[in-house]
């Protein structure tokens, strides 16, 4: 349940847009989609891998994936794994 911006000229599906504008508000519904999945969490991972990396360049993928097991937190009400 990520927002992120929305296709310009994309079509807007009427179900999700009611949805959004109860939750973002109208002006930014339109510019912006709530979805869910791997497509929409691996830029923000990404970013947070590039950050890491920058202030770290000597960081290998196991030091990497440690700093993100070890500083994320479990959702309320969710398994560990989601």
């Amino acid at each position: 349940n990520i927002y992120s911006t929305r296709a310009a000229g994309g079509p807007l599906d009427a179900l999700s847009l009611q949805s959004e504008i109860g939750e973002i508000g109208a002006a930014d519904a339109v510019y912006y989609s709530r979805k869910s999945g791997t497509s929409m969490s691996a830029p923000h991972v990404s970013g947070i891998v590039a950050l890491m990396l920058q202030a770290n360049p000597s960081l290998d993928w196991r030091g990497v994936k440690q700093i993100l097991q070890e500083t994320s937190t479990n959702l309320t009400g969710r398994a560990p794994w989601e």
